[in-house]
C-alpha cells in the first residue's frame, strides 16, 4: 500500500490500515500497531510511506541509474508474516522475461511462490511448460527475507540442505547462494510452523491447571 503525501509542505498524513491483516512499514520492516485504525504517519521529503500487508511476497533489486543496468542485479524475495491469519496458506508469483521480446507461451519464466504454515515450508515452482534456464536473464536470487518472525530460526533447509540465516529484531534473512530465478526450490524451518490446534491444546492445559489449583485451594480452606 502506497500512501504518498499530496499536500505541499506537509510532513505527515493519515493512513487507514484494514483490520483483516497485519501491516508492516516496508522501509523499516516494523510492524504497524493498531490494524483497523487510522494512524498519523510521518514522512520526510525523501521517504514515500509504503506498507506491506501480511501474507505478501515482494521481490526487489538494488537500484541503478537505468532500468537496463538494474535488471541484472540479484533478486531478493521478501515475505511478510500475517499474524492475524497465521494458518492461511499463501501464494504469490513472479513473472520474468528478457524485457524486450514478445511474450511466449513456453519461453518465459513464471514462478509461483507458496507458503504452507502447517509444515513451515516456502516453495517456488515453474508454472509454464518450460522454464528458461541459463543466460544473462536467469538471475541469482540472493536471499529470502522473512519479516515478522519472533526469534532466530534454529534450523533452515534449502532444497534439503542446511543453509545460513541471520536474525535482526523481527527479520530472518536466508542465504540462497546458487539459486536462480528459473530454479524450483524449497525452504523449510520448524520455527515457521503455525499450528492452531497445538495452541488450543496448550490453552486448555493451562486452563485445566488453573481450575485444579483453584479447587485444591478451596478444599484446603474448607477443611481448615
Amino acid at each position: 500500500m502506497i500512501a504518498p503525501v499530496m499536500e505541499e509542505h506537509a510532513v505527515s498524513r493519515a493512513v487507514y490500515f484494514p483490520a483483516d491483516a497485519t501491516w508492516y512499514d516496508y522501509n523499516r520492516y516494523e510492524e504497524v500497531e493498531g490494524s483497523g485504525k487510522t494512524k498519523l504517519i510521518q514522512a520526510d521529503m525523501m521517504t514515500i510511506p509504503l506498507f506491506a500487508r501480511g501474507g505478501t511476497f515482494l521481490t526487489s533489486q538494488s537500484p541503478e541509474v537505468t532500468t537496463v543496468a538494474q535488471r541484472y542485479n540479484p533478486i531478493t524475495v521478501t515475505y511478510f508474516m500475517d499474524k492475524i491469519n497465521p494458518t492461511k496458506t499463501v501464494e504469490g508469483g513472479l513473472f520474468w522475461d528478457d524485457g524486450e521480446s514478445l511474450l511466449k507461451e513456453d519461453g518465459d519464466n513464471y514462478m509461483k511462490f507458496k507458503f504452507n504454515p502447517f509444515n513451515g515450508e516456502f516453495t517456488s515452482t515453474c508454472t509454464t511448460s518450460r522454464c528458461v534456464s541459463g543466460g544473462e536473464d536467469d538471475l541469482d536470487i540472493k536471499e529470502f527475507v522473512i519479516v515478522g518472525v519472533q526469534r532466530r530460526l534454529s534450523s533452515v533447509l534449502v532444497n534439503g540442505q542446511p543453509a545460513d540465516s541471520t536474525f535482526v529484531v523481527n527479520t530472518a534473512t536466508i542465504n540462497l547462494s546458487g539459486i536462480k530465478i528459473s530454479s524450483e526450490w524449497s525452504i523449510v524451518s520448524p520455527d515457521l510452523i503455525q499450528d492452531s490446534e497445538d495452541d488450543a491444546v496448550t490453552d486448555s492445559t493451562i486452563l485445566l491447571s488453573t481450575l485444579t489449583s483453584t479447587v485444591i485451594t478451596l478444599l484446603a480452606y474448607f477443611f481448615l
